[in-house]
């Protein structure tokens, strides 16, 4: 779960940020959630629940209202920067034996196939109600998720002057139980799941099935040489997964995504490229004590300019996301990067 701010615990009006609680409790945390971020009360009772029954947790109540218009547009809304750029340097070692490289993803696969058998659609989105006690009656909400995703996909390729219309091969890469994949189906031509668990995989193929989707299929990454062997795409896709890869295994897989893409082809992808000063990265060091869960890593920003100018794209677009979680110290980035039309 992302670490919850001192905003959130104000917003609740509670002791607690947990979304365990009684109905009551949770409409109330809506109302303190109106005063502290839009300053006034809400326009009924019965807005208010609608409000507080759309987003079931704190953090939830939170993002939706500092996101809003309203909010935004109030005179002195804080622009919080994550970083001063006074940040000293951070280790995060890169390039690594093969031999080393292989374990590396080796343990990445062992975390989330179990995480695919245990708990798949909450190793997505980790709310407690995607959990696999809640999942048969959140599910539509978890997929219907997706759609806001892609939607943000595809205002970014129109602030960028490209037409969707001519992407037809799109890759879910991280696809993990075709959350995305299931938007990206219904806008786009031919959709290719690729995911290194299998067992999310066999959840993803059931989820595009029972919505009668026939033009993704699933594809299981192996090794990560196995990129080479997937087809070109006009567009590569891929929110929230990279970060759950140590930084040799994320710049393996960018310089294998970026050799994917067909001429005139997109990337978007996000991924951290720094996390909060205490992080730090050494293979001998992880190798003796990591891989047990699901983690989180960086990749810093100089070595994804210089993947890109190594694969021949061109960064037409670098954006702070925000998809960590973490607040000050830390960034995450979206990049949208094009390999040229010939």
């Amino acid at each position: 779960m992302r670490p919850f701010s001192l905003l959130t615990r104000l917003a609740g009006g509670l002791r607690s940020t947990s979304s365990a609680s009684s109905p009551a409790e949770h409409l109330e945390r809506a109302r303190w959630a109106y005063r502290t971020i839009l300053l006034r009360e809400p326009d009924s009772e019965e807005a208010l629940a609608r409000f507080a029954a759309a987003h079931p947790t704190p953090q939830a109540l939170r993002d939706a209202l500092l996101r809003s218009a309203e909010a935004r547009a109030q005179p002195g809304f804080p622009v919080l920067h994550t970083m001063t750029s006074d940040e000293p340097p951070q280790v995060v070692q890169v390039a690594v034996a093969p031999a080393e490289r292989a374990e590396l993803f080796r343990r990445v696969q062992a975390v989330w196939r179990a995480l695919g058998e245990t708990r798949p659609h909450w190793s997505v989105i980790t709310h407690d109600e995607y959990g696999p006690e809640n999942i048969a009656r959140t599910e539509e909400a978890f997929y219907a998720s997706g759609e806001h995703n892609v939607a943000t996909l595809l205002r970014t390729l129109a602030r960028n002057g490209i037409d969707p219309a001519r992407l037809r091969t799109v890759m879910d890469f991280g696809c993990g139980v075709g959350r995305l994949s299931v938007a990206l189906a219904r806008r786009f031509e031919r959709v290719l799941s690729v995911d290194v668990s299998a067992s999310h995989l066999t959840v993803a193929r059931e989820a595009l099935a029972r919505r009668g989707i026939t033009n993704a299929t699933t594809h299981q990454l192996e090794t990560i040489e196995g990129l080479a062997g997937l087809p070109r795409c006009d567009l590569v896709y891929s929110l929230m997964v990279l970060q759950h890869n140590p930084p040799p295994v994320i710049h393996a897989l960018l310089a294998g995504l970026l050799e994917r893409l067909a001429p005139g082809g997109l990337a978007v992808i996000q991924l951290p490229t720094r996390l909060p000063d205490s992080y730090r990265f050494e293979v001998g060091a992880y190798l003796a004590g990591g891989g047990a869960g699901m983690e989180m890593h960086p990749l810093p920003q100089p070595e994804v300019f210089a993947l890109a100018r190594a694969a021949g794209v061109v960064v037409l677009e670098v954006l702070e996301d925000g998809w960590t979680g973490f607040g000050f110290g830390a960034r995450s980035n979206t990049f949208v990067l094009q390999r040229d039309a010939r």
